[in-house]
């Protein structure tokens, strides 16, 4: 995708970057308030909450014009409801709403990167043919008895 028109490379490294990064968290369990202090996993999900706020600031107009907000927002909010279901005492209701959010938040996001994903490779094969139109050589024109005369041989 080096070729692929301007908001596409930046948009699938952040959308990269944060996938990484939580799917790291959730791996070593960063999160979790006992990693570090009890105030710390507030700290953790506040900067994780303002990446994806600037992420979505940040490429505002061509998730509204070429992407899925709805998935955006779906996953967006299903973490959000992980987030906040993991912050009370765990019971087997509360673990399971928290665990379905997350399966939700995770296949949503997960939609919405391949979709961009198969977004940006169409931008850039359309790109790639627009320019292999522009270049290609003028075919003069021909009148139209030439175009008889070549059907008839």
């Amino acid at each position: 995708l080096r070729d692929a028109p301007a908001p596409w490379p930046p948009l699938l490294l952040w959308a990269g970057l944060l996938t990484l990064v939580l799917a790291l968290d959730d791996l070593i369990m960063l999160h979790e308030a006992a990693a570090f202090a009890p105030w710390s996993g507030v700290l953790i999900a506040a900067v994780y909450g303002l990446a994806v706020l600037r992420f979505v600031v940040r490429f505002r107009d061509e998730i509204l014009r070429d992407l899925d907000p709805g998935l955006l927002l779906l996953a967006v909010g299903s973490l959000g409801v992980s987030l906040v279901t993991d912050l009370i005492d765990p019971t087997p209701a509360s673990l399971l709403v928290e665990d379905g959010a997350k399966l939700l938040g995770l296949v949503s996001w997960s939609a919405f990167v391949v979709r961009s994903i198969l977004r940006a490779f169409a931008s850039s094969r359309a790109g790639a043919v627009d320019d292999a139109v522009a270049s290609a050589p003028a075919q003069p024109a021909r009148n139209t008895a030439h175009r008889d005369l070549d059907r008839l041989t």
